[in-house]
């Protein structure tokens, strides 16, 4: 899987999680087969999978924290979710989005 693969895969489990409100607990622990990566909690990765590296992607940043959408949400909202987040670096006035991942190989 390539690291922009990675990335929109990462991405859409994001938006899926946040769609759902919450998780989803898996029954008996059971992944399905495949070569694959999912994004890592906050803790180690499950069995049968291994962390790899982080994916890190910044961008300039073009809206502050504070401006809103054309829906009044936050355009830019700073954050974590697991072992990925979301972060501003006002110095090189970037946002940076990393994100961890455990891989089943």
């Amino acid at each position: 899987m390539n690291r922009w693969s990675l990335v929109f895969v990462s991405l859409l489990l994001i938006s899926v999680c946040q769609a759902e409100g919450e998780h989803a607990p898996l029954k008996e622990n059971k992944w399905p087969k495949g070569d694959y990566c999912i994004l890592k909690g906050s803790n180690a990765c499950p069995p049968e999978f291994e962390e790899r590296s982080l994916v890190r992607l910044s961008v300039q940043q073009v809206f502050t924290t504070e401006e809103k959408r054309r829906d009044g949400e936050q355009a830019i909202q700073l954050g974590s979710f697991g072992a990925s987040k979301l972060t501003s670096d006002l110095y090189d006035n970037l946002y940076s989005l990393e994100l961890a991942t455990c891989c089943r190989v």
